[in-house]
């Protein structure tokens, strides 16, 4: 019995012989490394976590050290604060009538303010704060124009009962009695009777306010205090014309509040402001119920933060988020460097490069709490290239391939510090930096080896 003759059939070409895996390795092993590096984000977050945690620690023991020396000063003053009967429409229930003991206040027609404010530095553990010891000098007068002279004494209030209170924010500051010059005599402050509970809940004195019902008598007073204080020296403009001169040895001083100084210059071993301010620059008028309105005078209010340098965590939470960036870069020349050398890497491998680039945050923001951003960064990233050049050569046996995965490393670390040092080009910086590394790429994979199709060609 003859057997049917088969017709021929086509023979096989080497790619048809391999497997689903073989023909797509490639491809599979793109997928896994983009796999990985999404895992890879789980312990890159917890870094970041980390860098926060260590900030707010910072942060607190700052606050700890701060708090028993003294905190944030904020000078409110002087007021001059006069009290009035006045007779209420409304009744009680027998029908008789309620009079009420009411204040009004007299802020300065003109005050000037002299400050010298020298720093030092506390330290717990490997934490600082910076806290001051000031001495400020207070003075100028009060003087009413005829409409205010008018209205004021409309209100028949008790002159002899007046006070003058200057608000202090935290009275342990204060290191000697305060003592007021009121008109050429000489007064004594006393704690705890300061006008409310808030801007001036600080120091007051008895004074004779009665030449000032007169329109344009003008009394003078002067005030001197040493004041210490921590993290940041405030004022309220609270007189008809305001100057404010403060010095200090502070170099990296930040001006904040509702004015900014008309004059400063800032040095490597200080600093020195002026602020002008007139009352048209103000929410509030020269005669007053201060309470009632001490809203709007904590609004005004402007000065100056004595900053510790603590860069580090702010430079290295900004280094953390460029960290995708040198993940998908390395793993990129990585995979180029096993794909032309024909030397494949398992992706245990690629975790362990993973790894390593995600300790470069941890080393930096531990060398950082002991040495400068800048020396604390070149040392870790030192100490990473290192390592994966010796890895990478140990795998790929190639000291070529080492040394470019080496370099580019070194490259981005370096690129990336530059970025972080910028504020104003940053974003320029970073979008021409980013074309420059993808051209660099797409330049690079056009050596790498295309499936070849049954006619010899590439598909």
């Amino acid at each position: 019995m003859t057997q049917p003759i088969l017709p021929p059939q086509p023979e096989e070409t080497p790619q048809e012989k391999k497997g689903f895996f073989q023909r797509n390795a490639f491809a599979i092993k793109l997928a896994l490394i983009g796999t990985l590096v999404l895992l890879l984000l789980i312990p890159l977050a917890m870094v970041d976590s980390l860098v926060y945690q260590r900030e707010s620690l910072a942060q607190q023991t700052r606050q700890e050290i701060t708090s028993r020396w003294s905190g944030a000063q904020t000078l409110t003053g002087p007021v001059l604060t006069l009290s009035y009967r006045e007779k209420e429409d409304k009744t009680s229930p027998d029908k008789a009538s309620r009079v009420e003991i009411r204040q009004i206040d007299l802020l300065p027609d003109e005050l000037s303010v002299q400050g010298e404010v020298r720093t030092q530095t506390l330290r717990r553990s490997i934490y600082e704060a910076i806290v001051y010891r000031s001495l400020i000098t207070l003075e100028g007068t009060f003087r009413l124009n005829e409409d205010e002279a008018a209205f004021v004494r409309s209100l028949s209030p008790e002159t002899a009962d007046a006070r003058v209170s200057v608000g202090i924010t935290d009275l342990r500051g204060l290191e000697k009695p305060l003592e007021l010059s009121w008109n050429g005599d000489s007064l004594t402050f006393a704690s705890g009777e300061g006008r409310g509970s808030g801007l001036l809940s600080g120091v007051a004195a008895a004074v004779d306010a009665t030449p000032l019902l007169q329109a344009d008598t003008t009394v003078r007073f002067r005030i001197e205090m040493e004041l210490k204080g921590s993290d940041a020296l405030y004022f309220a403009p609270i007189g008809r014309t305001t100057n404010i001169r403060i010095e200090s040895d502070c170099p990296t001083p930040s001006f904040t509040g509702n004015f900014l100084p008309s004059h400063r210059e800032v040095r490597s071993d200080g600093f020195s402001a002026q602020w002008d301010v007139i009352g048209m620059n103000r929410n509030y008028p020269q005669v007053f119920d201060f309470t009632a309105a001490e809203a709007r005078v904590q609004d005004s209010v402007f000065g100056v933060e004595l900053l510790v340098p603590v860069a580090q965590y702010q430079m290295t939470e900004r280094a953390v988020k460029y960290a995708i960036l040198i993940l998908l870069l390395t793993f990129v020349v990585v995979l180029f460097a096993e794909t032309l050398l024909r030397r494949p890497l398992g992706i245990f491998h690629y975790l362990l490069v993973g790894l390593a680039l995600i300790l470069f945050y941890s080393l930096l923001i531990a060398l950082s709490e002991h040495l400068r951003f800048g020396r604390s960064y070149a040392i870790a990233s030192v100490m990473i290239v290192g390592m994966l050049f010796l890895y990478t050569y140990a795998l790929l046996r190639e000291k070529k391939a080492a040394l470019g995965v080496g370099g580019m490393l070194a490259g981005l670390y370096l690129y990336i510090y530059i970025l972080l040092q910028m504020e104003t080009y940053a974003l320029l910086a970073g979008s021409l930096g980013l074309f420059v590394i993808l051209a660099g790429v797409m330049f690079v994979s056009k050596k790498l080896n295309r499936p070849k199709g049954p006619s010899g060609g590439t598909r």
